[in-house]
């Protein structure tokens, strides 16, 4: 692997197998904003957890992230948008599940807006 290590071709047919091949991945590529969220279409925005701490912390590669994991990749996002209602709206537009890597504040805001629209349509 480590003559592949900065092979993007190589890298990214191979992630479609498993992410966990990222873990090998030259760190320039990790921190190469287009290069992952090119992973995160082939494969999985779980690979969130692999890239650099800048792009853990890059709006748009987040939400990239979030839109091919079902709002799971929020578990790697930095803490500061996992604070940000923008993101964490974005996270779980599809389970409420991914809630519990955002901020304590806005679990108890979403969770209490959440369950308000459960008492009022009655489900």
């Amino acid at each position: 692997m480590c003559e592949h290590k900065q092979d993007k071709d190589f890298i990214l047919n191979n992630v479609k197998r498993t992410i966990d091949i990222l873990e090998y991945a030259d760190k320039k590529l990790l921190n190469n904003k287009q290069f992952m969220i090119d992973v995160f279409k082939v494969s999985s925005g779980l690979a969130l957890k692999y890239a650099s701490d800048e792009l853990k912390n890059d709006k748009e590669c987040v939400v990239q992230a979030l839109q091919n994991s079902a709002g799971f990749a929020l578990k790697y996002a930095n803490e500061n948008l996992q604070s940000d209602r923008e993101i964490v709206s974005a996270a779980i537009k599809r389970w409420r599940y991914p809630l519990r890597y955002s901020s304590v504040e806005l679990q108890k805001e979403f969770n209490s807006k959440i369950d308000e629209y459960y008492k009022k349509h009655k489900i």
